[in-house]
């Protein structure tokens, strides 16, 4: 066979190959077309029946049939469970029971393979059912790998009440996750849960004894903080406080414990802020500089000091926080228009421009 023969093979198989690709390609996005539309009829048939449902109107609930179909009105059911009333949600969570939604996902919970059991606990931790407590519990007993394992922890947030806050505590003490994040909304899944629950006071409790419990790691306790003041909880300003006062050797539950204040509007907030002005680690002055632009008048003196800090970022937040501070950091700041030090004197040329 010649040279010739040989490119006459190759290309006829290239343009077959490109043949087969771009059929492939419009099969592909007819099957995709032909799905988004199926599920938004999907959606828009079980919207009806559930807002009747909701309604009183109609006590019919309709199965669903089909891998799509249960995706589609278990996602319906979630979004109404997120934007809905007390009341609401527990008619929800009656027609998630009545659809089967919960046998379904509990079966998929159960599959070999990874990312079903993960998608499913965690679309069961979405419908917030405290019947399912014992199965998530379970799964933290077991032998899992650490991303289900995460997932029982997340769904146990949305039902959570004290026996749950104690196990998550426990499980997220033993490390299963390196993310702050996650342990920041796990912890906001919970307040809220009490909140939902009305028994808020053990929350608080549950935050007094974090001062003293040697078994939480001090970015857990970080963690909580944070998530305390994502949440708006103000119940939780005086724990806080302790907190941060009991707090003198871990610089990052101070530095926790003023953000979180700060969102609370807490009473005591200009003390712990002015307190921390002069600590011995440069990252609490940093974040106390920063703090200060919110205490008033109050911090103007210290915050001159600081402009003369050793460290550059206490420096900068200083002179920020003073530019803030109305007619008196300004004054000051004038003041030091002029200093011996050039990087105080540049840097306060620099924001009195701004």
């Amino acid at each position: 066979m010649d040279m010739r023969s040989v490119l006459e093979i190759v290309l006829i198989l290239l343009l077959a190959s490109v043949v087969l690709l771009f059929f492939l390609l419009i099969t592909h996005k007819l099957g995709t077309d032909f799905r988004d539309w199926k599920r938004r009829r999907l959606k828009t048939r079980y919207a009806a029946y559930l807002r009747k449902f909701l309604l009183g109107r109609d006590g019919t609930i309709l199965y669903p049939r089909g891998k799509l179909a249960y995706a589609t009105l278990s996602s319906l059911c979630i979004e109404r469970l997120e934007s809905s009333s007390r009341e609401d949600r527990a008619l929800v969570q009656h027609y998630i029971r009545g659809a089967r939604l919960v046998e379904y996902y509990r079966k998929r919970a159960g599959s070999s393979s990874l990312p079903k059991r993960f998608h499913a606990i965690k679309t069961l931790g979405y419908f917030a059912l405290d019947e399912l407590k014992p199965e998530f519990t379970g799964i933290l007993e077991g032998d899992e790998p650490d991303e289900i394992k995460g997932a029982a922890v997340w769904a146990l947030s949305r039902i959570a009440d004290e026996e749950v806050l104690a196990r998550i505590t426990q499980t997220l003490s033993a490390d299963i996750s390196l993310s702050s994040k996650f342990n920041e909304y796990v912890f906001s899944n919970v307040i809220r849960s009490f909140k939902d629950k009305d028994i808020t006071g053990a929350f608080i409790a549950f935050l007094k004894k974090l001062k003293g419990d040697r078994r939480v790691s001090p970015v857990l306790k970080r963690d909580v903080i944070e998530a305390c003041g994502a949440c708006g909880l103000v119940e939780a300003s005086r724990p806080i406080v302790d907190l941060f006062f009991a707090a003198d050797d871990q610089p990052a539950i101070k530095i926790a414990c003023m953000r979180a204040l700060g969102r609370l509007e807490c009473e005591e907030y200009a003390g712990v802020v002015t307190s921390a002005l002069f600590h011995n680690d440069w990252r609490v002055r940093s974040q106390a500089a920063q703090a200060a632009s919110g205490c008033r008048d109050s911090a103007v003196p210290q915050l001159r000091l600081l402009l003369y800090d050793d460290y550059y970022y206490v420096r900068i937040n200083a002179a920020r926080s003073l530019l803030m501070l109305g007619q008196e950091g300004l004054s000051m700041l004038r003041s030091e228009r002029d200093s011996d030090d050039p990087f105080v004197r540049d840097t306060v040329r620099f924001m009195l421009r701004e």
